[in-house]
């Protein structure tokens, strides 16, 4: 089956939107963590489980998803790596936890390996916060 132009071109488009739909979503959250550093994890929650389940809804682009977290994770500039933490505790895609072991392997910033640690600490299973974000914690306990 052959695939018109306008066709390709729709599908590229929605792409685009749904990859939009994600950043704006994300750039709430560092919003808030901006204006308040310390803003409890119980308010920020909610903006964290509208992430995951954004996710889930649209995992036909998971690969896009995958490239997106790691490129603004890698830009260092005040995206909150709490985001994949979070949304890995449910998804614990591999693609994320090889990527954050092959970081982990080059780098050479202390912050940097703490960041990368904490997102392993998901896959290891020794990520402590749960308890701290209460829709994250309520999802889980009835898996």
């Amino acid at each position: 089956m052959a695939f018109s132009l306008p066709e390709v071109n729709s599908a590229v488009s929605d792409t685009v939107n749904l990859l939009d739909e994600l950043k704006l979503l994300v750039q709430v959250v560092v919003d808030k963590w901006r204006l308040d550093p310390f803003i409890s994890t119980t308010e920020i929650d909610p903006d964290l489980f509208e992430i995951l389940e954004w996710i889930r809804k649209n995992i036909e682009i998971k690969a896009l998803i995958i490239e997106y977290l790691l490129t603004e994770l890698d830009k260092q500039d005040g995206f909150p790596q709490d985001i994949i933490e979070y949304c890995m505790v449910d998804l614990k895609w591999p693609e994320i936890h090889d990527a954050v072991k092959e970081r982990l392997g080059k780098a050479e910033d202390p912050r940097v390996e703490d960041v990368l640690r904490d997102i392993e600490s998901v896959y290891l299973g020794t990520w402590d916060y749960l308890d701290m974000f209460p829709l994250l914690e309520g999802e889980q306990s009835g898996k």
